[in-house]
């Protein structure tokens, strides 16, 4: 049927491209689902984001206090770990729409408000955007100097999917425990190849942990200017894209909004293989780059197509829920059937499994009074996936 929403422009190419229209036919994202941009700024009022911005329900707006106890006071939408406030917009002097655009251009692309007859069409469609602001106001926007500390940001807010437009060529330690951490709580990460038409490695994109997007243009040949090697795991339309930002015709190349995550009980690993698995081969168009251009470029329509089951499966599932939250002496779930549990596991922050139920105890509370207070991941392990969530213990 191919479905098309009424506000699909006709200057992107990049959904046709991708056979949005088919994955949309399959399933239109989900407003459960969290997808946070770890960029320079993002426009939180622009009228095609407004109603598609993250919302911290245990946050209470501008009461000075740090309700929900991740760290960050009053951040009802998001967080400027730059400057250290709860306003992840641009600055408020900033007139030019180039200046501290570029996090507002891949918002639009990931989850503009699709279908409201406004701006365009996004591949996520219903998700939600956590607006994660990593360039301090004094900056020209160009430079990301906190953007580890935003990926931290969006891991302790629960976020489902990281993008990360941004990078270098140089690994950190710092880096690679944050990306460690995110995999471990079952965070897809999504990160740009880069644009210095070399092989060499650009991270974060190149960590083993985040699923590195190269460039294509909309011939299916790598841009000229997308870097490329054996470390890229996907392409993706990069050249001439058209994003929410009025008249806004960029190549700001390997965009990472081709991940839809249909619900959060996806495991990350599921989602990797269902992206890579279905990519369509580009090898014929790009001659110089065998090898090097990771599995193709990706085709949402067959990802979504051939995981019908385990979509099936998730839509059928309720939604689970952990409280109180944070806990002290003991927690519950609600909305799992306890029956199709095969195991529930506390692992701490680094991954290591601390406690471990094999069956739902009398009337599902779960006793956590030994072990220290901090910040843990709860896996819930339900037939065809692993459901994540965080829980803090006091």
């Amino acid at each position: 049927m191919n479905y098309e929403p009424n506000d699909l422009q006709s200057d992107q190419y990049y959904l046709d491209r991708v056979n949005a229209k088919g994955a949309w036919d399959v399933a239109k994202g989900n407003q459960n689902v969290v997808i946070a941009v770890v960029d320079n700024a993002v426009l939180t009022s622009h009228e095609d984001l407004t109603n598609r911005i993250w919302t911290n329900e245990d946050e209470t707006r501008d009461d000075g206090i740090d309700n929900d106890l991740n760290g960050y006071t009053d951040d009802k939408i998001g967080y400027d770990v730059a400057d250290d406030n709860n306003d992840p917009n641009p600055p408020s002097k900033v007139k030019d729409e180039g200046r501290f655009s570029h996090g507002t251009h891949v918002a639009g692309l990931t989850g503009a408000h699709t279908d409201n007859r406004k701006g365009i069409a996004s591949l996520a469609f219903n998700t939600r955007i956590m607006p994660v602001k990593c360039s301090p106001d004094t900056s020209d926007g160009g430079i990301l100097t906190n953007a580890y500390e935003g990926v931290y940001y969006a891991i302790q807010n629960n976020a489902d999917v990281i993008s990360m437009s941004w990078g270098g060529p140089n690994m950190t330690v710092t880096g690679s425990n944050i990306l460690q951490t995110a995999n471990n709580m079952g965070i897809v990460m999504i990160g740009a190849a880069g644009n210095d038409d070399t092989d060499q490695k650009y991270y974060p994109a190149a960590y083993e942990e985040v699923i590195a997007v190269g460039a294509t243009n909309k011939n299916d040949q790598k841009a000229n200017y997308s870097n490329f090697g054996d470390w890229i795991e996907v392409m993706a339309p990069g050249s001439n894209i058209y994003s929410c930002l009025a008249g806004t015709q960029s190549s700001y190349g390997r965009r990472s909004a081709l991940i839809k995550a249909d619900d959060p009980g996806k495991s990350n690993e599921i989602i990797r293989k269902q992206i890579k698995q279905n990519c369509d081969d580009i090898d014929d168009k790009n001659s110089s780059y065998q090898g090097q251009l990771g599995a193709g470029r990706i085709n949402t329509a067959k990802a979504m197509n051939n995981t019908v089951g385990i979509n099936n499966f998730l839509k059928n599932s309720k939604p689970i829920e952990v409280y109180p939250n944070p806990a002290n002496d003991q927690f519950k779930l609600d909305g799992p059937q306890f029956g199709s549990l095969n195991g529930i596991f506390l692992k701490s922050i680094n991954a290591k499994t601390v406690k471990i139920w094999d069956q739902a105890p009398a009337k599902h509370a779960y006793a956590v009074d030994e072990l220290d207070p901090g910040i843990y991941i709860l896996e819930i392990h339900q037939q065809m996936v692993i459901h994540r969530k965080r829980l803090i213990i006091q």
